[in-house]
């Protein structure tokens, strides 16, 4: 209702359709499609975590996508090495893995819901028979993800320098399988 009600505000009605449906039954949406195909799908921020039968979404979004499509989404990671790290140095060691014990309840929308993290491998693996993955970027990579950010702001002056490396090695292995989330840009295969 939302997204309606923006949509008619900008004025673009007929330009974007909202189409309510769980990532599993993406497919549903060919029935708005007609005969076309999508060019690129996102998905960002962990909305994928939160899909409980997520290994159905592969297939069902390769059904709407045309060959070559590009498909970018991000996922939290079962390890953030800035959070262990951070925990560890604060004596934290309780906190240190806090995502190995599945499911997680997240807060969306004032609602706690179960959310499933993967790992980089797990994830790319779920999509290797219907996409190829072309890019894997850490969102932070080596920064602290957002729920620890403020610690990291009382003393970024000194270490400001993090932030210049972040941007260098946040696309390389094997930063960018450790971070808060996983940044995946894959495309369909031909």
């Amino acid at each position: 209702r939302i997204l309606e009600m923006k949509v008619s505000a900008k004025g673009l009605k007929g330009r974007i359709v909202p189409f309510k449906v769980r990532a599993s039954e993406i497919s549903k949406v060919a029935s708005v499609l007609g005969d076309r195909k999508v060019g690129v799908a996102y998905s960002f921020n962990g909305a994928l975590n939160c899909e409980p039968e997520l290994e159905r979404f592969p297939s069902e979004l390769s059904k709407i996508m045309r060959e070559g499509a590009f498909f970018v989404c991000s996922v939290r990671n079962t390890l953030c090495l800035s959070e262990a790290v951070l925990h560890g140095l604060a004596l934290q060691f309780g906190k240190m893995a806090p995502r190995k014990k599945q499911p997680l309840m997240v807060s969306v929308g004032g609602r706690d819901i179960p959310s499933m993290y993967y790992s980089a491998s797990e994830f790319v693996r779920l999509f290797s028979s219907h996409f190829e993955l072309r890019r894997l970027i850490g969102l932070p990579a080596i920064l602290p993800p957002a729920y620890l950010s403020d610690r990291y702001v009382r003393v970024r002056n000194i270490v400001g320098f993090v932030e210049r490396i972040e941007n260098v090695i946040s696309s390389r292995f094997p930063f960018n399988r450790f971070g808060d989330q996983s940044l995946f840009v894959f495309q369909k295969r031909r």
